[in-house]
């Protein structure tokens, strides 16, 4: 049976000579599998659309007793063209795109999840505050999966991983300093930050490292490499 499914590609491999397998995430069925017959032939409909970090309306034969499915064909939903203009918006939304799949299991469906990811790319198109974008969606995504940071106001300058609160000093701690504090704490109560890059790679560090601690296993990111940080200590 043929269904319908918004989705954001996620990311895409090569299968066989001419076909693509695509990884989906879709707003009403979770991460899902489709294979795209002949994608890679010069005459192909999904030429040009069916590209990670496409939206997409996607029909497809569809069988919940299966892992891959067929796409039968796909309809751009909004194309977000000024992601693509330059690595730093890339590698925003593929490293977004990324902890999706990391983190969320096939046909885990979380509509929130969903939005979020939508509206984190739309405002990297937009140039809208595009770091302190992502480090929202990356705490939306760490209070979906049951992982919250608390809101409760601290002293300290001490991130603690394993509790998710500041103190004053501490084993497996991350240090911010006064202005990064302050600036962190705006992001956890949905306050603006005004993040500068220097600022959210160290934030960024720090969240990464909060999820892999919590989710029991290192959360590795190939797409970081297009943002042109330090990440050495990952």
């Amino acid at each position: 049976m043929i269904e319908k499914f918004e989705s954001v590609v996620l990311n895409t491999i090569k299968y066989g000579e001419s076909s693509k397998i695509a990884h989906l995430y879709t707003k009403n069925n979770g991460t899902l599998s489709v294979l795209a017959k002949g994608a890679f032939k010069p005459k192909s409909k999904f030429a040009g659309s069916l590209q990670p970090l496409m939206h997409v309306e996607a029909k497809v034969y569809f069988n919940k007793n299966r892992n891959i499915h067929t796409i039968s064909d796909l309809e751009i939903v909004k194309n977000r063209s000024m992601i693509f203009k330059n690595n730093e918006n890339l590698g925003l939304s593929l490293i977004s795109c990324e902890l999706i799949k990391l983190t969320q299991e096939e046909g885990q469906v979380n509509t929130d999840l969903f939005d979020s990811l939508v509206e984190l790319l739309e405002n990297i198109n937009l140039n809208n505050n595009k770091y302190e974008s992502q480090l929202n969606f990356i705490m939306r995504l760490i209070d979906l999966s049951g992982f919250g940071i608390s809101k409760k106001i601290n002293n300290g300058n001490y991130f603690s991983t394993k509790k998710g609160k500041f103190y004053l000093e501490g084993p497996m701690t991350h240090y911010l300093n006064d202005e990064l504090v302050l600036k962190f704490k705006n992001l956890i109560n949905g306050n603006s930050s005004d993040i500068e890059k220097a600022e959210y790679n160290k934030i960024f560090q720090l969240l990464i490292n909060y999820l892999s601690y919590h989710m029991e296993r290192r959360i590795n990111l190939k797409s970081i490499y297009l943002l042109d940080l330090d990440y050495s200590t990952f």
